[in-house]
């Protein structure tokens, strides 16, 4: 199966970023032919390259636009699956396959098509990019782009719920299909060592700083931070105390080993997650972990887990002093996460369209 999958890389890597490239991985060590249309923010550098991003949001970008159509013309897939298309694809790339017949697909990672910056949460965002993202999508919601998508597919129950709501646009047919991880389970046994683990994207939605300043209070706690974004200055301004350690990102086999030997990995996240791998990828290596209590993570994670208040930190560092002095047994599933269900899921979806 000739396979077209269309992505926007981030700015800073993120979650979005490493599903992508798993897939990519996963559906050719399965003996498809893969073709890639991608784009990167980090490109965006000049003036002239942020007025091509605007064009892009309202399906202006002719440029973009002609390189997938050439590249359709000259690899001919048999169905268009798409990720992240802001800000440099932009939503013409569904009309792009549709006059060329081909069938799209959408996995859906964040809110952006309901909400101007795709995640619940607004402080410390740029008021610019986010105006003009509001308008494009009111745009392209009054010419009908999103309902030339031909299936949706959402991560979980609460995206799927949420977007047949309150979304502006016709959602057809769609499936919840759960990200997947690649880990091979140890039968040894791990001996965990004396701290607790946050991995992921430094910025304010993530809740790293009120995380920090939390165990900045808690001398006798250790934290080990791993990751990077556009608060690392912020965030390596804690380095000064000598219960926390931040740490650049990791290969996966080394993170996935910082994972397994801390007491707990902590998600004290401030928006409204889609799908998160770091929970899932710590309960499936028998690590505890402590989330916000939202339905999307009383949805994902049932075992192995500690729930505090959403956005109440006093309440998560309650949890934290608590399981410091206290241990879970580890409960594993991986099936509904494994490479293989995933694979057979996306299968069942394609070959109803070519």
């Amino acid at each position: 199966m000739k396979i077209l999958l269309i992505h926007n890389y981030y700015r800073q890597r993120g979650g979005e970023d490493e599903y992508f490239d798993s897939l990519v991985k996963l559906l050719k060590d399965n003996g498809h032919h893969i073709i890639l249309f991608t784009k990167k923010s980090k490109e965006i550098i000049s003036f002239n390259q942020k007025i091509e991003s605007i064009r892009s949001l309202f399906g202006f970008n002719y440029k973009i636009n002609k390189q997938l159509s050439q590249l359709i013309k000259n690899e001919g897939p048999d169905i268009a699956h798409f990720h992240n298309i802001y800000p440099l694809i932009g939503p013409s790339a569904y009309l792009v396959c549709k006059e060329n017949k081909i069938p799209i697909v959408q996995t859906i990672h964040n809110y952006r098509l309901l909400w101007p910056k795709g995640i619940f949460y607004s402080a410390g965002r740029s008021r610019f990019y986010s105006l003009f993202l509001s308008i494009s999508i009111f745009f392209n919601i009054k010419k009908k782009i999103y309902n030339l998508i031909d299936h949706y597919i959402f991560p979980s129950r609460f995206t799927r719920d949420f977007y047949l709501k309150n979304a502006l646009f016709k959602i057809k047919d769609h499936t919840i299909v759960p990200h997947f991880v690649n880990i091979k389970i140890s039968t040894k046994p791990i001996k965990k060592s004396n701290y607790f683990l946050f991995a992921g994207r430094f910025s304010q939605e993530k809740g790293i700083i009120p995380l920090l300043q939390i165990f900045s209070k808690l001398p006798k706690n250790n934290l080990i931070v791993i990751g990077d974004g556009p608060q690392k200055k912020t965030v390596d301004s804690y380095k000064k105390y000598k219960n926390i350690e931040i740490l650049n990102w990791l290969n996966k086999k080394l993170l996935y080993r910082y994972i397994q030997k801390s007491l707990a990995v902590i998600v004290p996240s401030l928006s409204f997650e889609v799908m998160p791998l770091t929970p899932i990828e710590s309960n499936i290596l028998g690590t505890t972990v402590i989330v916000p209590k939202t339905k999307v993570f009383q949805e994902t994670i049932k075992n192995n887990v500690v729930f505090f208040k959403f956005g109440d930190f006093l309440d998560l560092k309650d949890k934290i002093i608590k399981l410091h002095n206290s241990k879970l047994k580890p409960k594993i599933d991986y099936y509904s996460y494994s490479p293989e269900s995933h694979y057979s899921f996306l299968m069942s979806i394609y070959k109803n369209y070519i």
